[in-house]
């Protein structure tokens, strides 16, 4: 198949929001007020806070017209983690398989006890893994293209991967070629849930504050990998911005080495064709693939390939 890489370089890292589903680049450690003890808990003014040594959002309000002592509701977050996630693609008979592995260093606070993946809900995917329980849900919208998401949760609570563990075996089965996708991680809290019959309880000023931190990933965390990301027939210009705009956040994460010879010979190329306008100038052959060292680079490398060779 002849490649079609033509896109400019610019209009790519500009448009990265519309090709990567949002991404925390830089780090938030709250998006609410710390919270403070004191002696005088009615000095407290109304609103959500988080208290960072018990790990816990914190919603304090005072009764109608103030009258009463103020109530403390307490809800876990879920940040805590410390994952890593490594990805394999293989072409299949009528589509690719994709392979995960992931790992929580011993530095984490919490076990991870979610697993989310950001796909493309437009082709047929079959989900496994020897024990957590995986499933796709209903196409949701995430910057300016729709998407799916793929979740993972262990039967047990004891299946959860704790710090300095690993869990192999997450699978996915799907006709949509790999590109960069989204992977969030959910932490193991052992503090109250904030769900519906919470929210219920709650004043409306509270409950909206406090649905804007669980619905912000900033609860979360949150990481780029390879997964199922185009339907057939995927314009080779859509393709060429994702990977671009992928390969760049994981250079500012400290992920891929800018300097290596993979890397900057693939972004060489990719400016290349930023430069040659409408037209197709470079083929598969012309792509550093044998550059790529084992690990990422190869992965990045041969999620490239498979697109070319559709």
């Amino acid at each position: 198949m002849k490649s079609s890489f033509v896109f400019s370089l610019t209009a790519g890292l500009t448009l990265m929001a519309a090709q990567l589903p949002s991404q925390n680049v830089r780090p938030m450690l709250s998006p609410v007020p710390f919270w403070q003890e004191t002696a005088n808990p009615s000095d407290v003014a109304d609103g959500v806070y988080y208290d960072l040594p018990h790990m816990e959002y914190v919603a304090s309000y005072k009764g109608a017209g103030g009258d009463t002592g103020p109530t403390v509701l307490r809800f876990g977050s879920h940040r805590f983690t410390e994952p890593d996630i490594t990805s394999g693609v293989t072409a299949t008979s009528d589509g690719f398989l994709y392979t995960y592995t992931v790992s929580n260093d011993v530095s984490a606070r919490q076990p991870i006890r979610a697993i989310s993946l950001t796909v493309d809900p437009g082709s047929p995917t079959r989900v496994a893994h020897p024990s957590w329980s995986g499933k796709q849900h209903p196409s949701i919208k995430t910057g300016l293209s729709p998407s799916a998401s793929i979740d993972w949760t262990p039967a047990t609570a004891d299946q959860a991967i704790a710090p300095g563990g690993s869990g192999a075996g997450f699978t996915v089965e799907s006709t949509s070629s790999p590109g960069f996708v989204t992977v969030t991680f959910k932490g193991d809290s052992q503090s109250p849930e904030y769900d519906e019959s919470a929210a219920a309880t709650l004043p409306d000023p509270i409950r909206q504050q406090l649905s804007r931190v669980f619905a912000n990933s900033s609860d979360l965390k949150t990481t780029l990998t390879i997964g199922p990301r185009f339907p057939r027939g995927a314009s080779q210009a859509e393709v060429a911005r994702n990977f671009l705009s992928g390969i760049q956040v994981l250079i500012r994460r400290g992920k891929l080495d800018a300097a290596s010879p993979f890397t900057q010979s693939a972004v060489g190329v990719l400016s290349l064709q930023a430069g040659a306008g409408d037209a197709a100038v470079l083929s598969a052959a012309d792509f550093p693939f044998a550059q790529a060292k084992p690990g990422l680079e190869t992965t990045i490398a041969n999620a490239l390939k498979a697109n070319l060779n559709q």
